[in-house]
């Protein structure tokens, strides 16, 4: 590379074989746009680049009814869960495969004959924990399996007067796990737990300028949590998924609206964060929504029933800036996507005709 030049205090700029001469005031002005130039090339180059993702498997349907969840444990055994109306299931299975034995973890039987609907699943702390709620929306359940699958324990959660219990999330925390309800019109109430299943107290988060909806989810992080925080999951509405990040016990820092697209509904959100700082997300995303501030048109004389609620699976990867720095589209209809990391291997689950597994090699 030729030499373009130098920079000499106070004495002027060579620039090949010539000395160029300013006075003091322009010395330090480029002084200073020198180190203003040095600063930002250093930041460039090191910053990390963005993950590439490649296929690994393409998606495949599996063989479950709703609610599909991949799982590893800690020895990257790769567990799946999933439910129908009366029985919320478990099993082993091997990615090249998809083998699959379903057993019955929990059931009608363990919530006086009410059907299950909606549930979460992660390991943690050496077992597989799952959440789950009644059809009515009233009341919900924390199981606690070990790694053979086998009943540890089931515990009903207390104080859930007036929140619906169907749409929530579970995550690890450094010594339990913790459900988090939805709260109507101000965000989520958090249920914490021991490693042994016993409550250890209820914190709200959200309100003002962190209120946020459901179908949100929760990442751990170090020293506290990042709640992937949809603003409404009504899909006829424009809404956005923010960043809110909380502290160890849940207390919010800080909120930013990372996604929102026009006239969309990005909602149901679930991700991973990547040792580099970038955050994987996965979403339903519904088009022509109503924009902010107006109403949505009422439903149509035609409409029989709840309209449809599926939209695009949509995957995007963000910066540790808040930005976003690629979209895909998975699949044009879906639901429920769910987000797993296991090694480099990405698995994301949907349902949506069916449900269905995809798994890209992260790089």
């Amino acid at each position: 590379m030729p030499f373009l030049g130098m920079w000499v205090p106070n004495s002027g700029f060579f620039c090949g074989s010539k000395r160029h001469y300013f006075s003091p005031q322009s010395s330090l002005l480029a002084l200073r746009f020198s180190r203003g130039m040095i600063s930002l090339l250093l930041c460039a180059l090191l910053q990390t680049p963005p993950p590439t993702l490649e296929p690994w498997k393409p998606a495949r349907r599996v063989d479950a009814p709703l609610w599909l969840f991949p799982v590893a444990d800690d020895e990257g055994t790769i567990v799946l869960s999933s439910e129908n109306t009366r029985h919320l299931r478990v099993a082993t299975t091997d990615l090249e495969n998809l083998r699959i034995r379903w057993k019955d973890a929990a059931g009608s039987e363990d919530t006086a004959g009410q059907n299950i609907s909606d549930h979460w699943h992660i390991f943690a702390h050496g077992h597989h924990w799952l959440s789950f709620s009644t059809g009515s929306a009233q009341q919900s359940y924390l199981l606690k399996l070990d790694k053979n699958l086998k009943r540890v324990g089931l515990w009903p959660l207390s104080n859930q007067k007036g929140l619906p219990t169907n749409d929530h999330f579970l995550v690890a925390e450094p010594d339990g796990v913790a459900v988090g309800h939805f709260r109507p019109g101000y965000g989520h109430r958090i249920f914490r737990f021991d490693k042994e299943g016993k409550p250890r107290g209820t914190v709200d988060v959200g309100g003002g300028a962190y209120r946020h909806g459901n179908g949100s989810s929760a990442i751990p992080l170090q020293g506290g949590y990042r709640i992937l925080a949809t603003e409404t999951l009504n899909m006829v509405q424009q809404g956005g998924v923010f960043f809110l990040e909380t502290d160890a016990n849940w207390k919010p820092k800080a909120s930013k609206l990372v996604i929102d697209e026009d006239r969309k509904n990005v909602a149901m959100a679930s991700g991973i964060v990547l040792e580099s700082g970038y955050t994987i997300l996965h979403a339903r995303v519904c088009d022509k929504a109503c924009p902010r501030g107006e109403m949505p048109p009422p439903p149509s004389k035609d409409q029989k029933g709840l309209a449809p609620d599926d939209g695009a699976i949509v995957r995007y990867v963000i910066s540790p800036e808040r930005k976003i720095v690629s979209r895909e589209e998975l699949a044009e209809r879906g639901n429920r996507p769910h987000t797993t990391l296991v090694g480099d291997l990405l698995i994301t689950t949907w349902d949506g005709q069916g449900t269905t597994l995809r798994v890209d090699r992260v790089r």
